[in-house]
């Protein structure tokens, strides 16, 4: 492991977080260390993306919801500010592992770490880690990636049923989900559950990261020889 090294000036640490306790928590676990001064703080996706680009910190713990709401605008301003500000490290906050985010966040190189709210204690670890460029992924993370990523290797392995090869040619000419369901008498529910495992087939972990059209999803399936 990379031997921590001690800053000439304080890491500059912006924290984005609505919920005041969390905050609290946050801030209780990191300003009791003179190598880490916050600098900063927002509690809504606008706010922490004109703050954070206004003073350039060197890293900022983002929380992924920001609302009442699941809306995920954490995620959203992470890969905002990951391209308007490439040398800040992100470390995202949640309250459970989604594969969702973390798909979003650490499989697209948004984030350098992902850290569960009820292990504040490894707030601190985690931004000198990502300041010394050690690569020390949150060990729970990485169960769950891996996990998630065997799950989804397994069914690139498998072959397409007859009636997914029905749906895919029927894509392939250019029908809707609806007008699938209507041709082959199916719920469109059906129809979306079969475009998921076809996804998954023709586009690995990646499926929920490339937003591909029937018809894109179709002619991958194609020029892999999937039918």
């Amino acid at each position: 492991m990379k031997q921590e090294e001690i800053p000439t000036t304080p890491y500059r640490v912006f924290i984005v977080e609505d919920d005041p306790t969390a905050l609290t928590v946050h801030r209780s676990f990191i300003e009791n260390d003179e190598r880490i001064d916050v600098i900063g703080h927002a509690d809504n996706k606008v706010d922490a993306i004109r703050m954070a680009t206004s003073l350039e910190p060197d890293v900022i713990l983002m929380d992924i919801n920001l609302t009442d709401k699941d809306d995920q605008h954490g995620i959203d301003a992470a890969i905002h500010l990951s391209i308007s500000l490439p040398e800040t490290k992100i470390i995202m906050l949640s309250g459970i592992l989604n594969e969702d985010t973390v798909r979003s966040t650490m499989g697209l190189g948004v984030a350098v770490n992902y850290l569960l709210k009820s292990n504040p204690e490894k707030l601190k670890p985690a931004i000198f880690d990502a300041m010394n460029g050690v690569n020390q992924i949150d060990g729970s993370v990485i169960g769950f990636i891996l996990q998630d990523y065997q799950e989804t290797l397994k069914s690139t392995m498998i072959t397409l049923t007859k009636q997914q090869l029905k749906i895919l040619e029927l894509f392939y000419r250019g029908y809707t989900i609806d007008e699938v369901a209507d041709a082959l008498t199916l719920e469109k529910q059906s129809v979306q559950n079969y475009r998921q495992s076809i996804a998954k087939r023709c586009l690995g972990w990646k499926w929920r990261l490339k937003r591909l059209s029937t018809e894109e999803l179709a002619q991958r399936a194609k020029a892999m020889g999937l039918f």
